[in-house]
């Protein structure tokens, strides 16, 4: 209720304002103009009458008219820019000088009081009625905890012209050509003004803003993008023919990028990177769905997926040079490489095959540059290059720091330098087995450049450095619990379905984690007679599909987890997810909800710190016992584990079934191999005679076998503390197997697999003497 009297004679008229809540509640103010007079009073009727500063608000009101010194506010000049900063200093100086003779205390300042008060006539339905002359930047930072701070260190807005002292570019934030004002779906008080009354660009601009929630919304940032959003474009203009394309992008980033330097110069915002965030994610919002269907489609498909890619941001400034890998072309010449996922990098089922990769050959060694790029860029099928690329530019820097001359043979003497140092400088076994085998892949890639010979590959010697204890099954109460808890997650949430399904696919096959994952919509095969295929990328298949017949439970549990999915990835098993306001899809990350229930199941089940992987070991457990109970032949069971040595469980030792075993984990036959050397507990110490890089010993001087076949020699002793080295070799038969089928040298696979028979024959010896070992410590 607004009230004025008239004095005694008549010549000044007083005007004071009444709160709707209580009529002696009055406040004088020296406001002449109607309109604004209307809007105070609008504004004290906003705040609870329990809430009002009474002193404070009672000098704000009548000093309102003084403070705003010779500037004129009326419905057809309304508050600016430059009221407010005027405003702003008149009500700090007076509130300071107040308070210094102690007319009042409190907390809330006059100032204070004032920003209110630009807040509420900010709302929508106040710049619909008035002509605002406000932008949006300045209302968003009006509502910052922080705003009186900075406003008065005069980082911002000292005038309507300058953002501050600090930033001495005229005019650079103000939208003085106030268009079209947005307003968020989820708020009135939200207003963003747009520099442009170009309708598809306000269109696809408030399409945009109402993609934020609310909170994110509200930054800074996103004022500043709206409201600069025009000049950012330069001389570009967006009509029906002319859209947004790579180029434009180009100059808006240097805009902003340049933008967020005054930014973070001027103390407005910590971050470094919001305004370039804010622009990288409306290109990602026009580049995907409907947009790309309405107007013109000016970008490249991989400026689309770079720009969806993840860290894009560190990569692009970077100067990264994206490509999707074609293992037929030739490396990149760029030393700084961002390798775009496509389908052709899906060559094994490796569960993070489909990632993007980086190669930055710039932290190598120059004179080793080339080399490094060519070896990544030929093996990224292989997760174990990809995951060591740190410790071979490592390796490569020693050799530049420590090599001399310019060849490039590698000095014996510099590689055992390096041995030195790692075993030194790393304790855990599996650590320095990891580093030995990537420089190994390497001096082999490059045996012939290099003039890499066998005793310099003995110099990273795997032999005793593999720790691994194989495959470890879950304990049966404990498998289930663990289903148990997910089936209950699946029904407080039904995106973990696909959760309990992956489970009991895992559990109940032979598939890997990594093969199911990767499972496709047209992965499932009916045939003609009821029964069930399926299609999918093996762990050594080399992107070739591999086909077999399913159960039809598991044939079940797929179509369940497709129909869970249906339309939304190439992909079975995905799940939705909000990236930069867009609803997309990825994996399910299974790994992380089993430690998370893992966790939650800690202290009711025995262990605590089972894997992923120990799932399938649990299958492969039950398989194994079932079918050599049920006397089904070695090669049913082998076909059932599709199992290989390197996983092999030391579980598995009892002396009944250990032939068995070893033949179905290396899918050999040793129970025909008669070995000619013997197998001793414990070591001889009168025999020093070490031959096979130490896997035994030669009990005479002169050796009959001029090729030195020493494991079919009866000459031949070895000990029971051989069995890593007798292991790895093992491992290299198998690796040169794989490479001799891919070459068709069947002579030669004939060869090794005779080979790897005998070695598997000194495994099982060795295995026995160990196993009555600890059958004696018992």
């Amino acid at each position: 209720m607004i009230k004025q009297k008239k004095n005694s004679k008549d010549i000044l008229i007083i005007r004071y304002i009444v709160h709707k809540d209580a009529e002696r509640m009055k406040f004088v103010t020296d406001v002449k103009d109607d309109e604004v007079v209307i809007v105070l009073e609008e504004f004290i009727n906003s705040y609870n009458i329990r809430h009002i500063p009474n002193p404070q608000m009672k000098i704000f009101l009548k000093q309102f008219n003084q403070s705003l010194d010779k500037i004129k506010v009326s419905k057809k000049k309304w508050f600016s820019h430059e009221a407010l900063s005027c405003q702003y200093i008149f009500f700090m100086k007076l509130d300071s000088r107040l308070r210094s003779e102690r007319v009042y205390a409190g907390i809330v300042k006059l100032q204070h009081i004032l920003i209110k008060f630009y807040r509420f006539i900010s709302q929508k339905s106040y710049i619909h009625r008035y002509d605002l002359k406000i932008d949006s930047i300045l209302i968003s930072m009006m509502s910052r905890k922080n705003f009186f701070k900075i406003f008065e260190r005069r980082y911002c807005y000292v005038n309507y012209k300058k953002w501050g002292e600090l930033i001495k570019q005229d005019t650079m934030w103000l939208a003085s050509n106030v268009e079209t004002v947005l307003f968020h779906k989820d708020s009135e008080f939200m207003s963003f003004v747009v520099d442009t009354d170009n309708d598809m660009i306000v269109n696809v601009l408030d399409a945009y803003l109402n993609s934020y929630p609310l909170k994110s919304a509200s930054a800074i940032c996103v004022s500043i993008f709206i409201g600069k959003f025009k000049e950012s474009l330069g001389e570009f203009e967006i009509n029906k023919k002319k859209w947004f394309n790579e180029e434009t992008f180009c100059q808006q980033y240097i805009y902003f990028k340049e933008a967020e330097e005054y930014l973070v110069e001027g103390k407005i915002t910590k971050e470094s990177k919001k305004l370039k965030e804010v622009l990288v994610n409306f290109y990602r919002f026009i580049t995907y769905g409907d947009y790309l269907k309405l107007y013109p489609n000016n970008f490249s498909k991989i400026f689309i997926d770079k720009i969806n890619s993840k860290s894009f941001y560190k990569m692009y400034e970077q100067n990264y040079y994206f490509l999707y890998y074609n293992q037929f072309e030739e490396v990149p010449k760029s030393d700084k490489i961002c390798i775009i996922p496509t389908g052709k990098m899906l060559r094994n089922a490796n569960s993070c095959n489909t990632n993007r990769v980086t190669i930055d050959a710039t932290i190598c060694a120059v004179k080793y540059r080339d080399d490094y790029k060519n070896f990544i860029w030929s093996n990224l099928g292989n997760v174990g290059t990809l995951t060591s690329k740190s410790q071979l530019v490592n390796f490569l820097n020693f050799l530049d720091e420590k090599q001399s001359g310019n060849g490039n043979h590698i000095d014996e003497k510099v590689l055992w330098e390096y041995r030195g140092f790692i075993k030194k400088s790393i304790e855990n076994p599996n650590s320095i087995k990891v580093i030995f085998k990537i420089i190994r892949k390497y001096l082999k890639f490059y045996k012939d450049k290099y003039q890499i010979g066998k005793t310099d590959l003995d110099i990273f010697s795997l032999a005793g450095l593999d720790r691994y204890r194989g495959g470890r099954p879950i304990d049966k109460d404990d498998i289930n619990l663990l289903y148990e808890a997910f089936v209950q997650k699946s029904l407080e949430d039904q995106k973990y379905k696909l959760y309990v399904i992956v489970f009991e696919i895992f559990y109940t096959t032979k598939y890997r984690f990594g093969e199911i994952i990767n499972f496709k919509r047209d992965c499932l095969i009916k045939l003609d007679d009821g029964t069930y295929m399926i299609q999918c990328i093996g762990k050594i298949t080399d992107s070739l599909i591999k086909q077999e017949r399913i159960t039809p439970e598991t044939a079940r549990y797929i179509e369940e987890a497709m129909e869970l999915t249906k339309g939304c990835s190439e992909y079975i098993f995905v799940e939705p997810y909000v990236a930069t306001h867009i609803k997309k899809y990825k994996k399910i990350n299974f790994k992380v909800e089993f430690k998370k229930i893992l966790l939650e199941l800690k202290g009711k089940v025995k262990n605590d710190d089972y894997c992923v992987n120990n799932i399938r070991h649990t299958h492969i457990d039950t398989v194994y016992r079932e079918g050599i109970g049920e006397g089904k032949s070695l090669s049913e069971i082998a076909l059932m584990l599709d199992q290989s040595f390197k996983t092999a469980n030391k579980h598995y030792r009892a002396e009944d079934d250990l032939l068995n075993y070893l033949e179905v984990m290396n899918q050999v036959s040793i129970s025909d191999v008669n070995i000619e050397g013997k197998v001793l507990k414990e070591q001889d110490n009168q025999n020093d005679n070490i031959v096979e890089n130490g896997a035994g010993s030669c009990n005479v001087i002169g050796c009959r076998f001029k090729i030195g076949k020493c494991l079919i020699c009866n000459n031949f002793t070895t000990f029971a503390n051989r069995k890593p080295i007798f292991e790895e070799k093992l491992n290299e038969l198998d690796e040169l197997i794989e490479e001799a089928i891919a070459n068709r040298q069947n002579e030669e696979v004939e060869e090794l697999q005779s080979c790897k028979k005998v070695v598997a024959r000194y495994i099982y010896e060795i295995e026995k003497i160990l196993l009555g070992t600890e059958r004696e410590n018992a």
